[in-house]
C-alpha cells in the first residue's frame, strides 16, 4: 500500500519547517532510509520563474533549506537544480495535446524515479496557476515515495477529483498508483483537513467528437484562448520569446497571437510577470466543456 505523509506546518519559519520535514521523513521510514553518507543528492524545487516567495509560484526557500540541511547532516552532497525551460517549450510544441503531454510527464517521472517527493502546501495557489493565481494558506507539507499517490492526496486536500488530473489518470492507466481509498495517509486526517472552497483552475475537456476536417473551424472556436491585457503589458516580449510554436508577434509594442496556429499551451500566461495574459473561453465552451 502506498503511503503519503500529511504534516501540519503553519508558517515558513525555518524551525517549524525543519520539524515538519523531520515528521514527513519519519512517517516514511526515516531519512536514513533514503540518504546515505557520500551520496550525491539532487533537490529539485519548482523554479517556474522569477517570483518572490510570498507569491507562491515557486517552492519556498525554507523548504529547500530544511531538506538540504537534513541531507548534509547525514554526510551527503547536495545539488539544487531544476529543468531548463527551453526543453519544456520544445515538449509543448511537439506534444500539443493533453494526453500526449501528460504521458510525457509520466515518462519523465518514471525515467528519473525520484527517491522521495515532498510538496510545499503551506501556501498554495488557487485560481489561474501556475503563476497568475492567488496565494491560499493551507498549512501542510506532504511527502511520499510514490509521486502519483502524493498528487492524489494533494488533489483531495483541495477538493479536486483525481480524475481531473491528467497525469494521475495516465499513471493509473499504467498501474503506477492506486485510488485514494487504497493509499495510507499518515499524520493529519485528510478529510477534516480538506478545503471545501478552493478555487480551481478551469479544466478543458478534449472535444474528440468534433475532430473532423469539416468542423476544424468549430474546434478552434471552442478552444480557450490567451487574451492580452494591454493596460498591464510592459512590452517585455517574454511571451513571444518563449512561445513554443512562435505565433506571438508584436504590433505597436503590443503582443498579438495567431489563434489558428496557437497550440494552447498557455506558456505566455504562465510566464508573464505582469499577469497581463488571461485565458478566455467562448460561451458554448463554458456551458458544455468546462469544469470548475
Amino acid at each position: 500500500m502506498e503511503k503519503v505523509a500529511l504534516v501540519k506546518c503553519d508558517s515558513y519559519q525555518i524551525s517549524q519547517v525543519e520539524e515538519a520535514i523531520a515528521h514527513v521523513f519519519s512517517f516514511l521510514g526515516g531519512i536514513d532510509t533514503f540518504i546515505k553518507p557520500g551520496m550525491n543528492v539532487l533537490i529539485k524545487p519548482n523554479l517556474l520563474m522569477k517570483k518572490k516567495p510570498e507569491e507562491a509560484a515557486t517552492t519556498h526557500p525554507s523548504i529547500v533549506e530544511a531538506i538540504a540541511k537534513k541531507v548534509v547532516s547525514l554526510g551527503a552532497n547536495v545539488i539544487i537544480a531544476d529543468s531548463p525551460g527551453v526543453l519544456k517549450a520544445e515538449y509543448h510544441f511537439r506534444m500539443n495535446n493533453t494526453k500526449d503531454f501528460s504521458d510525457l510527464l509520466v515518462d519523465i517521472c518514471e525515467c528519473v524515479k525520484p527517491g522521495i517527493s515532498i510538496m510545499d502546501a503551506i501556501e498554495a495557489m488557487e485560481g489561474e496557476g501556475p503563476s497568475s493565481g492567488t496565494p491560499r494558506h493551507l498549512g501542510f507539507i506532504l511527502g511520499s515515495v510514490n509521486p502519483y499517490a502524493l498528487d492524489i492526496a494533494a488533489s483531495r486536500l483541495i477538493g479536486l477529483s483525481s480524475n481531473q488530473v491528467f497525469t494521475i489518470v495516465r499513471a493509473s492507466e499504467r498501474g503506477l498508483v492506486s485510488q485514494l481509498q487504497q493509499i495510507e495517509i499518515l499524520g493529519e486526517d485528510i478529510e477534516s483537513s480538506s478545503v471545501k472552497d478552493f478555487k480551481l483552475p478551469v479544466v478543458f475537456r478534449d472535444i474528440q467528437f468534433f475532430k473532423s476536417s469539416v468542423l476544424k473551424f468549430l474546434v478552434n472556436y471552442l478552444k480557450p484562448r490567451p487574451v492580452f491585457q494591454y493596460d498591464r503589458c510592459t512590452g517585455c516580449r517574454d511571451c513571444a520569446n518563449h512561445c513554443p510554436p512562435k505565433v506571438i508577434s508584436f504590433k505597436d509594442n503590443r503582443p498579438v497571437v495567431d489563434l489558428k496556429k496557437c497550440i494552447r499551451c498557455f506558456c505566455c500566461q504562465e510566464l508573464c510577470l505582469q499577469k497581463a495574459v488571461e485565458i478566455k473561453k467562448p460561451w458554448l465552451t463554458r456551458k458544455f466543456f468546462w469544469h470548475h
